[in-house]
């Protein structure tokens, strides 16, 4: 009863398609007086340790049917591709499954693979929240040690800044002054020459807003 269903939704979500030559139906051994088919099937089912994920916050995974919607909005694949994730699947959903098959300590980096924009929970034809499951899976990291102190350093201090706006302030006005170094040669120039930086303004809104309060007839209507 679900056949009809899915293969609307896994074609459609793959590529657009009203179904894809990559479907196959396995019909089973021919009857009497047919003249194709096998005389015996048998069907061997690999669940590949995909039980140990009943019952837990991961459950949700296995409602995936392997479309590639997640894969084809993913800023991240587009620009690694599916090699540079190791295992068999690649992409947001292999980011999340291959840690919960091979076990999160043999890849611990496939977490991090993400920015966690949801752009792969939108498309997701079946409605798998990724990008959370993903936050599961760091968090899990931390919990059994595989943070390093240079990252839990790093995580404490910029927390400690932006729990007030003086810190806020701080900080903001530091990554100006790195954004310009940063196109201005120099070590930080190696650094910044494979990443795209976010254009830091000149100001402020809120500094913007209050210089612009002070000015003569600022706040004046008709």
């Amino acid at each position: 009863a679900d056949l009809g269903p899915l293969l609307a939704l896994l074609a459609r979500s793959a590529t657009g398609q009203r179904l894809t030559s990559y479907t196959h139906l396995v019909t089973g051994p021919r009857r009497p007086g047919e003249v194709d088919g096998p005389e015996e099937l048998h069907v061997v089912l690999l669940e590949n340790g995909r039980r140990n994920l009943l019952g837990t916050e991961y459950e949700e995974m296995l409602a995936c049917i392997r479309c590639g919607a997640c894969l084809n909005v993913c800023p991240v694949y587009r620009h690694t591709a599916g090699s540079a994730y190791g295992p068999v699947y690649s992409g947001p959903m292999g980011a999340v499954l291959a840690p919960l098959l091979v076990g999160i300590e043999n890849a611990a980096s496939l977490p991090h693979a993400s920015s966690l924009c949801g752009a792969c929970t939108d498309a997701c034809p079946v409605k798998i929240p990724l990008h959370d499951l993903l936050l599961e899976l760091r968090r899990d990291l931390v919990d059994r040690g595989h943070a390093s102190r240079v990252e839990r350093l790093a995580l404490t201090l910029w927390s400690l800044a932006w729990s007030s706006p003086l810190g806020y302030r701080l900080t903001t006005r530091v990554a100006r002054i790195g954004s310009r170094l940063a196109g201005a040669g120099g070590p930080g120039a190696v650094w910044a020459a494979g990443r795209d930086l976010p254009v830091l303004a000149r100001r402020r809104y809120r500094d913007a807003r209050r210089s612009d309060a002070r000015r003569p007839g600022a706040g004046g209507g008709g």
